[in-house]
């Protein structure tokens, strides 16, 4: 009789999670859906002035001409836009709903289907700050296992909620006390990962944290291009590009930490992360120095030293980019995952000695210390699986 009422409830949870999720992407289509017939607008008429260009995010005549020249017109560039736009918003929904039909059980993944729901619409510039806060601060204190870690954050979630209540009435002030509540958020979940979380459930925030932080990244790389290419061409349509390929990277990395988190190395993939973005940083201020250094130094001797000094700076960026790359590579490794780092040094170590190695004992103690060194178990022990003659 116990396992019949258990079952039962457990389907109606299911169903109620489902459901919720249905009424929260509900809204988020109806809204989208709403906003097409103005967006589609924008993009199919010629904008005039800088100013409206960058608002309404349309062409300007110059780029109108040119896109009418290579046979396209502008309704039909609008509709491509707002079909990619579509797009995008489909794979947030499908991604959460697929999170949501699989684990309907899970109280941490459900959080992250239903943060997915919600977020598309979070980005409408006429939703308040407090409430996009709000959502970020939630979504920060119950992911990965959507419980209150330290019990006491549910205090923090209440102030949060109360402060996007009154967003429309307070403004500026509920804003600015809902980036405070999310930045006293961020300690929390720092305490989790480290102090309560699972192997399992640490490898999810990875995933999580990557997503968002390289979507706040892509957003801070588009903001040139949202500012200086507003009207033209190349701008409108790197900014519709890239402002695609940035907000499906979030979706994508929340459903492989809830679903996939196993099936690649996250830490594999942040560490080379950092590296080529430390590589890309250290290898434009090389080129920029050395060509502003080799002109200076050609100035001395030559009236135009600049094609030389570009030349130079290539060559030289050219020889150093592969040792510059294992150097900073190395100390990505070191600095942030030591413990992997030296594990690997150690086997590498022990794989040189073992060439040499003929004595079974010394091999079989040599075996047991690199593993206790690379691994550090509570106990190690090698079996010997005898041969027989004959």
């Amino acid at each position: 009789m116990r396992a019949t009422v258990e079952a039962v409830l457990r389907r109606h949870s299911r169903l109620l999670a489902r459901l919720v999720w249905v009424a929260l992407t509900a809204i988020v289509l109806a809204v989208f859906v709403s906003q097409i017939p103005e967006e589609w607008s924008s993009l199919a008429t010629v904008c005039r002035g800088a100013a409206a260009c960058a608002n309404r995010g349309g062409l300007d005549a110059s780029a109108a001409h040119t896109l009418i020249r290579h046979g396209i017109s502008l309704p039909v560039f609008a509709s491509l836009i707002v079909m990619f736009s579509t797009t995008v918003l489909a794979i947030w929904v499908l991604l959460g709903g697929l999170i949501v039909w699989l684990k309907p059980d899970d109280r941490g993944a459900l959080v992250a289907a239903y943060f997915l729901a919600v977020f598309p619409l979070l980005l409408d510039s006429q939703i308040p700050l407090a409430v996009t806060f709000t959502a970020l601060i939630l979504f920060g204190l119950l992911f990965p296992d959507g419980h209150f870690q330290p019990g006491w954050a549910r205090w923090l979630a209440a102030a949060a909620l109360v402060g996007a209540a009154a967003s429309p009435f307070a403004g500026a002030p509920a804003g600015i006390a809902s980036l405070v509540l999310l930045l006293a958020a961020i300690p929390l979940q720092i305490y989790r990962f480290r102090k309560v979380s699972t192997w399992e459930q640490r490898q999810q925030t990875k995933w999580a944290v990557f997503g968002l932080t390289a979507t706040v990244l892509g957003f801070i790389v588009l903001l040139p291009i949202f500012k200086f290419g507003a009207g033209s061409l190349g701008g409108v349509l790197l900014q519709n590009l890239g402002f695609i390929t940035v907000i499906t990277i979030m979706p994508v990395s929340m459903a492989l930490s809830v679903l996939r988190n196993r099936l690649w190395d996250i830490d594999r993939i942040i560490s080379r992360a950092l590296g080529y973005a430390l590589l890309s940083a250290v290898t434009v201020g090389a080129y920029v120095g050395g060509v502003v250094g080799f002109q200076s130094l050609f100035g001395l001797f030559a009236h135009d030293g600049s094609p030389v000094a570009i030349a130079l700076s290539t060559l030289a960026i050219v020889a150093l980019f592969g040792p510059l790359r294992r150097r900073i590579q190395q100390i990505v490794d070191r600095r942030f995952y030591r413990s992997r780092y030296d594990a690997s040094r150690t086997l590498a170590t022990f794989g040189e000695r073992l060439r040499d190695q003929v004595d079974l004992g010394q091999l079989s103690s040599g075996l047991t210390a690199v593993v206790h060194e690379a691994l550090h178990p509570e106990h190690v022990s090698l079996w010997l699986r005898e041969m027989r003659e004959g």
